[in-house]
């Protein structure tokens, strides 16, 4: 009986844990960055381009213009993912842009809220691309799995920019 007792106390205690951190951490930052040898111009051409995205962007399937007016700030997109069979549909508002220099958008999803903002810096021959992301998971569990996988979602991102850059280098290199 007093080994029950111990179990479920050491439970609880370690359920607690884990939720304080959810408490503690509400919203995780992740940040890509990627130097191409391209002008700003044909990154920001090959990043907003629609029919572009699912070259470099991970299990994307569909990108739908939802309303607003294509590239353009208030403008609703909607994203269909396909990871091991489960349909994943995030939307998106594009919040700010500056063409060829910058580029925010909110997302929504089931399960988190996130901004991103990506800046695109001439650096005389190449371009730096600067991602930096702002997420909240919607409920307690999840935000505290998140803060544990912070990492991985940044490896995620840098996997995708790295397509990015190689798309971008391949087009650029093609002119």
């Amino acid at each position: 009986m007093k080994i029950l007792k111990y179990s479920i106390i050491t439970i609880l205690v370690l359920f607690l844990v884990f939720i304080s951190i959810g408490i503690l951490n509400p919203t995780f930052t992740y940040e890509s960055r990627i130097e191409v040898n391209a002008s700003p111009q044909k990154c920001w051409q090959i990043f907003t381009s629609q029919e572009k995205m699912k070259d470099w962007m991970l299990d994307l399937e569909e990108v739908k213009l939802l309303s607003g007016e294509e590239g353009q700030p208030g403008s609703e997109y909607e994203f269909t993912f396909r990871q091991n069979d489960e349909v994943i549909i995030v939307r998106e508002k594009v919040a700010e842009i500056r063409k060829g220099e910058f580029y925010a958008f909110d997302l929504k999803a089931e399960i988190l809220e996130a901004r991103t903002e990506v800046a695109f810096e001439n650096n005389g021959e190449t371009t730096v691309i600067h991602s930096k992301t702002v997420a909240e998971a919607n409920d307690m569990i999840t935000r505290s799995l998140f803060s544990l996988m912070e990492n991985t979602f940044k490896e995620q991102s840098d996997i995708q920019y790295e397509r990015l850059k190689k798309l971008i280098e391949k087009e650029a290199g093609e002119e």
